[in-house]
């Protein structure tokens, strides 16, 4: 079966950072999909993510070749597909590429 992740209520898109409230949150966690904003964030800010240990939602990918992509453009991070859609509820989020600290939301 092929490989399909794609939250309806979650797209690629610029946002703002703000500054965010998750005390619960202690590792933190950006999230990712296979198009192209995605690949270039991942690669410009892989050093930085890995710095602080920040582990991967991929939220997009329709095949495995487009897994691979996104593994090669975050070489070295931790990366997980996830499934369900409480991320736009939980985060108060609808856009991708993004971080999310315990203190912020960043892109």
């Amino acid at each position: 079966a092929p490989t399909r992740l794609d939250f309806e209520r979650l797209a690629p898109a610029r946002i703002e950072s703000r500054d965010a409230y998750f005390p619960n949150l202690i590792t933190p966690v950006f999230i990712v999909g296979a198009d192209t904003n995605s690949l270039v964030w991942l690669r410009t800010w892989r050093d930085a993510l890995l710095k602080v240990g920040a582990i991967g939602w991929v939220v997009q990918a329709e095949d495995a070749v487009e897994l691979r992509a996104i593994a090669e453009a975050g070489h070295g991070l931790r990366l997980m597909t996830l499934e369900g859609e409480s991320i736009p509820e939980v985060f108060g989020l609808s856009s991708y590429p993004v971080l999310i600290t315990s203190r912020a939301i960043e892109q």
